[in-house]
């Protein structure tokens, strides 16, 4: 398990738009990422994470699996892009203090581009599911 004291070095985002905590479960085609609602989270309104906090949470748990894959890897971590997002649903909309563990299943690679087909749970509850494709950068070159 990668704590938020390290989950900084998987992504590019920083405080206080970071809505990905603990990196609970990887392995080479999925992962499992966690995530607890605060009352300062940016995309909080009335006490309920917005649909856009959804969508930024499911979008940080595919990076996070993306930099975890390559820091095992002994790679440089990339950035990555949206370049696509199908098929979002939101069953229901979590709650400050709510943790979010967001399944992540990689479903293709070409190149620069990933799949990921994912799944939000409170709890057992699915609440929230969606196909994201992320095209990442190339690699730093060395300047010689």
């Amino acid at each position: 398990m990668i704590s938020s004291n390290n989950i900084l070095s998987l992504i590019p985002q920083r405080m206080p738009f970071v809505f990905v905590d603990k990196l609970l479960q990887l392995e080479d085609e999925t992962a499992k990422v966690h995530y607890t609602i605060a009352e300062t989270c940016p995309l909080v309104d009335n006490g309920t994470l917005s649909i856009a906090g959804m969508l930024e949470h499911i979008a940080q748990s595919c990076a996070t699996f993306i930099g975890g894959l390559q820091s095992r890897r002994h790679l440089p971590i990339r950035i990555g892009y949206i370049g696509a997002v199908k098929h979002l649903q939101v069953h229901s909309q979590p709650r400050v203090g709510d943790q979010l563990v967001t399944q992540v299943v990689l479903t293709q690679e070409v190149m620069n581009i990933s799949q990921m087909d994912c799944k939000t749970f409170v709890g057992e509850q699915e609440i929230a599911c969606a196909t994201i494709k992320l095209a990442l950068d190339e690699p730093a070159k060395d300047m010689a």
